[in-house]
């Protein structure tokens, strides 16, 4: 029987995904290496379900790079207890494994650095190689490599924040907050909006965690976001989109946002599902009682201008066909990790430099002691700047002052200035950055 290797995908799915999958049987048929095919993660090999892992073959994964979704099923299942990663120690030497594939975001990562650091205390042959996936854009990487599926996703998600650029010039008068994935960074979102930027149609601001250095009540987000549509009307827009990460709800301070999280599941590894709060939505019925109480550019009878709640699509996001560098990433990355195998070694996560390098970054490095869990790292401020431009969207001290901006509001001077004074001051920190 030749040498096997295994591969996983654990948590959701990225653009890419299965692509992975082709890469690692491929190079693994040219290298005299057996693959076998893992469904939903880490779950039956904590369980020592083996009767679920079954051969994958160049026929199964021929064309995968190009299909969007997991080539098999994926689950948020972890590793974290003793007794979980014997049992998927045992099976995997029971099966003939040397080598394991996981592909995953940090979670994913943070097991496979579990089992791998198993392996070499019981002197097991098992060696383990993360695959980096996520679309947040969250794992860390001394040097900021990306991982795949974000280039896509970024892709998917400027097409949407065009044809809203296109809908609000033809129905002018309104507000669009866009709600978009990114739990522990914006950097989704800032690529989403960078690129519809450059064809002239981003946002007219983009809201992301790291704008934030410390929690801050709802109504100071709220303010922030109000503040940049009343600048924007000053410039002339009559219509205004804001991108909104998830993430910015946990940047708010408990007591402020309880009653939208107090019944909200969380999954296997303790992050809040986003997906079930549609934070957008209720700051855009904030943004329509806020406007309207203080008569922030109002329409002809004195309406409030209508605040429209979209949250981009989960299944594009996730689950689209991948674009020409992610299919590069994935296949490139895929056979490197069996490359690796072969030569004995693991114990670390494999990212894509581009120009058909990859680098190797080890667990030792990227794995936090104290917790056990793989660092995420927070967007780049000074690429955010890039993306603000000269003009800042946000209102500054000197803006408290200004007439032609207070006048978008029936808010006299010293009343302009105690509303929006904590969200000019949450936000001064921008300057120095």
């Amino acid at each position: 029987m030749n040498p096997r290797i295994a591969i996983l995908h654990g948590g959701g799915p990225a653009p890419g995904s299965a692509g992975v999958f082709e890469g690692v049987v491929t190079q693994a048929s040219r290298l005299g290496f057996e693959v076998l095919g893992i469904p939903e993660g880490f779950s039956h090999l904590r369980s020592g379900n083996a009767e679920a892992i079954k051969p994958l073959t160049l026929s199964d994964v021929r064309d995968a790079s190009s299909a969007g979704g997991t080539f098999l099923p994926t689950s948020r299942a972890r590793l974290h207890r003793p007794e979980e990663y014997e049992t998927a120690l045992k099976l995997l030497d029971e099966l003939g494994v040397v080598g394991l594939v996981a592909v995953g975001g940090e979670d994913t990562g943070s097991s496979a650095a579990v089992l791998s650091t198993a392996a070499d205390e019981r002197g097991s042959p098992l060696k383990v190689v993360h695959v980096a996936k996520t679309i947040d854009g969250d794992i860390h990487h001394p040097e900021g490599l990306p991982t795949f599926g974000i280039d896509t996703a970024a892709s998917e998600a400027a097409k949407d924040l065009e044809a809203l650029h296109a809908e609000g010039l033809s129905n002018p008068d309104r507000m669009f907050l866009v709600g978009i994935m990114g739990r522990s960074s914006g950097e989704l979102a800032r690529r989403a909006a960078s690129k519809a930027q450059h064809d002239g149609r981003g946002p007219d601001v983009t809201i992301v965690p790291e704008l934030f250095r410390d929690k801050v009540p709802l109504e100071v987000v709220r303010n922030v976001v109000a503040g940049a549509h009343i600048k924007a009307r000053a410039r002339g827009r009559r219509s205004f989109v804001a991108l909104i990460s998830e993430g910015v709800l946990e940047m708010c301070t408990d007591e402020s946002v309880k009653h939208l999280i107090a019944d909200v599941p969380q999954d296997e590894h303790g992050h809040i599902q986003h997906s079930k709060i549609q934070f957008a939505y209720h700051l855009a019925r904030l943004l329509e009682e806020f406007h309207g109480a203080d008569r922030i550019g109002l329409l002809a009878g004195g309406k409030a201008i209508p605040a429209t709640a979209i949250d981009i699509g989960y299944g594009r996001l996730r689950c689209g066909r991948p674009t020409p560098y992610d299919r590069e990433y994935v296949l490139t990355v895929g056979s490197a990790a069996v490359s690796m195998l072969h030569a004995g070694k693991g114990g670390g996560t494999i990212f894509y430099r581009g120009n058909g390098e990859v680098h190797f970054y080890p667990f030792a490095k990227s794995i936090d002691p104290s917790s056990k869990r793989m660092r995420t790292r927070p967007m780049s401020l000074s690429e955010y700047k890039e993306l603000l431009g000269e003009n800042t969207p946000f209102l500054t001290e000197r803006d408290l002052e200004d007439e032609s901006l207070i006048g978008q509001t029936a808010l006299t001077q010293y009343a302009f200035g105690v509303r929006f004074a904590a969200a000019v001051s949450a936000l001064k920190h921008l300057e120095k950055a």
